[in-house]
């Protein structure tokens, strides 16, 4: 390794339903990172995070939040696969380094991906498909299953759920989607969301309505109430596949790849999943953060923050 070439880290941020990439900024500033919002356009495709962003080069860590509204809006975007496919279109255009058609930059990068919520579930869905890939590549060519490089060397996972293993399980939460959904459509959304917030597990992190009161009224991005139905439908949990069988072929990454699974410790759910995954033997480190509910970013961004830099060794 040349000790000439300084290290980059860059942080990509996954907000959850509901919510908008502002979610991050706090913890972006509990990690001394620079904070950048791309573009919300869905096409932005022209869009270079080492070209258009005007950064201090002695930046170290530099925090991306990444707007999901921007697909989801899309009436096209009709599967986490989708959202997925879309994803990883516009962040290969826009950072050149993490590109297959990239050559040596001058700077040595390390891609970090963290996700909330549904970008938990998107960067799940990613690993599952990476992962996947790996072990048929290998099958084909009959060689035992190795590492390889994957996206990123990092990834974190906050309330990442990976759905539900029953059926009955399942419909029942998707009845309850669909219950919102036709509240979405007939009632004020700035009521729905606040409800929606009031219910367990978000129940846990007061700090989610206090910010729900002083936000702008923008949070829906380019989404319609038509279509913000229509995404409760068809992105959460009731209508998800469940990812625990994937979850075991992550170990043909583990050479290359750690995985930190994040609950807050008030979240008896999360934490409940999270006890279960453990039991699974499911790749990753597992931290229940002290004195925190569902949205740890917005209770304890600092000790977020230094569970981060400790994991980034």
């Amino acid at each position: 390794m040349s000790s000439h070439r300084r290290e980059i880290v860059w942080i990509h941020g996954l907000h959850g339903f509901f919510r908008g990439p502002e979610d991050f900024r706090a913890l972006a500033g509990a990690l001394e990172a620079a904070f950048i919002q791309p573009p919300s356009d869905p096409d932005s495709l022209n869009w270079s995070l080492n070209r258009d962003v005007d950064l201090d080069p002695s930046v170290r860590l530099r925090f991306v939040s990444w707007d999901l509204r921007s697909w989801l809006s899309s009436p096209d975007c009709k599967s986490l696969d989708d959202l997925v496919n879309r994803f990883l279109l516009v962040f290969h255009e826009s950072h050149p380094s993490k590109s297959p058609r990239s050559s040596r930059s001058e700077h040595l990068e390390r891609h970090i991906a963290l996700g909330e919520g549904l970008g938990a579930r998107v960067l799940m869905q990613i690993l599952n498909k990476e992962s996947h890939a790996l072990d048929d590549a290998h099958a084909k060519k009959g060689k035992r299953r190795r590492s390889t490089d994957p996206l990123w060397d990092r990834v974190i996972l906050l309330s990442g759920h990976p759905g539900f293993s029953n059926e009955e399980e399942r419909e029942k939460r998707r009845a309850l989607e669909e219950r919102w959904a036709e509240r979405i459509l007939r009632e004020p959304l700035e009521k729905v969301r606040e409800d929606w917030f009031k219910q367990p597990p978000f129940s846990t992190s007061p700090r989610l309505l206090e910010q729900l009161n002083s936000e702008a009224r923008d949070w829906r991005g380019q989404m319609s109430p038509q279509r913000l139905a229509e995404v409760a439908q068809t992105f959460l949990l009731g209508r998800q596949i469940d990812m625990r069988p994937g979850l075991a072929e992550w170990r043909a990454l583990e050479e290359s790849l750690r995985v930190l699974w994040v609950a807050g410790e008030r979240d008896r759910k999360f934490v409940s999943l999270l006890h279960e995954l453990q039991d699974l033997q499911v790749m990753g480190e597992f931290w229940m953060c002290p004195d925190s509910g569902h949205a740890v970013f917005l209770d304890a961004p600092a000790d977020l923050a230094e569970k981060i830099r400790s994991f980034l060794i």
